[in-house]
């Protein structure tokens, strides 16, 4: 462990319109990752302190870099920490601590395996005070608190240490459910270019039910449509956030698209398991998080991504949870119709029927009375005599996902290596033996 209690002032340059960042940084500590791929990690503990307008600042952050200068990107991910799990009410045996849901949801391999920078930043207030990690005067200075981290990110720190990050040319911002509806709502208020500059180049985030959230005082409310504020916006909502106000959101633009989910939900089993919905939704949504951050980066570099991609919905509006609602259009196995088709939803192509589900996937569960718990969905095996049907052999299941990734390769809606992933499984799976 190196540079601990090093203290720096550091101020970034003015040239090019770029605002100042924080007024000061202390590494509090410096820890080798390893190895991602051929590219080798370190991370650092640092507090970053500065003035907003409600007062000073002081606030923890995680900074992780490449060791060697040729294994940069030249891009930044900053993720705003979420929250929720600290803030809010949730049932046993849940965590009560704060999430770096860019690493949960895209994973270092893919994060650190690409060169990027990455950059977590605590901005909650009530979050910060109740764990005791910092100081923030007011809840409205987490915006200045984000854009001083995305400086942060863009220009390199003098850290006293023989290894030290470097400058990045894109500064990318990441949310999702309570940060999503806060990166919406950065973008909503105009906080992107309100602070002498460009903050983020682009923005992924979802799970925002159609919300914006006010960091002053932790209310929500709608903003409907496209939020993008002098740089490219990429929500990619599940199946969950798409019928749970997620349909406020859809609009394109040249600056925005929305991507949808089919048969995936806002909390999945694998992230957070309910002991009370044993038949929670297993399918995760990074491998299409991972292909949209390509995408957004790419369209920050003026090549343009997938047009926007909606999920069916009926038109019948009611309210669940207190949040407008709109039941998903379903096929003959209950599965949601339209958006994003991973390889456990059927797809059509020229060869024909594609995909392979084992069951009903479904983003909310309408039989729980919880809501954070409704929001796992659930998923409904089929029983042996459908699953023979569909798949008389090993080879025919194996076939159908295989042919299911590589149009979502085609369509640039997951990547090469988590379609090799996807036809991986498969094969290890006794599905059709």
């Amino acid at each position: 462990m190196t540079g601990t209690g090093v203290s720096i002032s550091w101020r970034a340059p003015r040239n090019g319109g770029r605002r100042r960042a924080a007024d000061a940084s202390t590494v509090v500590s410096s820890t080798q990752l390893g190895a991602f791929g051929d590219r080798v990690y370190r991370e650092m503990q640092i507090r970053m302190v500065g003035t907003a307008p409600g007062g000073a600042y002081d606030v923890p952050l995680t900074l992780a870099f490449p060791q060697r200068s040729e294994d940069y990107s030249g891009v930044a991910l900053v993720d705003l920490i979420n929250t929720i799990f600290v803030i809010g009410a949730f049932p046993p045996p849940t965590p009560n601590e704060p999430k770096p849901l860019a690493r949960v949801q895209l994973t270092d391999e893919y994060i650190f395996g690409s060169g990027h920078v990455y950059l977590g930043v605590h901005w909650d207030k009530a979050a910060v005070e109740a764990l005791g990690i910092g100081t923030i005067a007011a809840g409205g200075d987490a915006w200045t608190i984000i854009r001083d981290a995305a400086a942060l990110a863009r220009n390199p720190l003098p850290i006293p240490a023989q290894s030290r990050p470097q400058g990045v040319g894109k500064v990318i911002g990441y949310g999702f459910s309570q940060t999503g509806a806060l990166m919406r709502n950065f973008y909503f208020s105009h906080q992107n270019t309100g602070g002498g500059g460009l903050a983020f180049d682009g923005a992924l985030f979802g799970g925002s039910a159609g919300h914006c959230l006010d960091p002053a005082g932790g209310s929500r409310f709608e903003c409907a449509g496209a939020v993008a504020d002098c740089g490219k916006v990429y929500v990619l909502n599940t199946e969950s956030d798409a019928e749970r106000g997620g349909f406020l959101e859809r609009a394109e633009t040249a600056d925005y698209r929305v991507n949808e989910l089919a048969g995936v939900a806002h909390i999945p089993m694998p992230i957070l398991p309910f002991d009370a919905a044993p038949n929670q939704n297993p399918i995760l949504y990074g491998p299409a998080a991972r292909a949209a951050l390509r995408n957004l980066i790419a369209w920050t570099e003026g090549v343009e991504p997938p047009s926007s991609n909606y999920i069916a919905l009926k038109s019948e509006e009611s309210l669940l949870f207190g949040v407008r609602f709109r039941h998903a259009a379903r096929d003959a196995d209950g599965n949601a119709v339209g958006g994003i088709r991973l390889p456990h939803m059927t797809a059509t192509d020229q060869s024909g029927e594609i995909g392979a589900p084992l069951g009903t996937y479904v983003g909310q569960d309408l039989a729980q009375t919880l809501g954070v718990v409704a929001m796992g969905g659930r998923f409904t095996p089929f029983d042996s005599t459908k699953l023979k049907s569909l798949y008389p052999d090993h080879e025919t299941y194996v076939e159908r996902v295989t042919k299911a990734a590589e149009g979502l390769v085609e369509r640039r809606e997951v990547l090469e290596q988590d379609a090799q992933a996807f036809s991986d499984e498969a094969e290890r799976s006794t599905i059709g033996k």
